[in-house]
């Protein structure tokens, strides 16, 4: 889902390349991981979540986060 949003923002930051689209995707994102971050902390007692993310490793990029 979170791959999805950042394909989609990016193709439109492709489409419309201004400084000011660039920053917007920028605050987003980086309200997007905090909001990743948060749902981490609170599925993480959850056994079945805890299961998962052992086997997944990488939260939207391979190799960057």
């Amino acid at each position: 889902m979170y791959a999805g949003y950042l394909l989609m923002q990016v193709a439109f930051l492709l489409q419309y390349p201004t400084t000011h689209n660039a920053g917007v995707l920028l605050f987003t994102w980086w309200m997007q991981i905090m909001r990743i971050n948060a749902e981490e902390k609170m599925l993480a007692p959850r056994s079945e979540w805890a299961n998962w993310s052992k086997e997944v490793r990488w939260k939207l990029l391979p190799f960057i986060f």
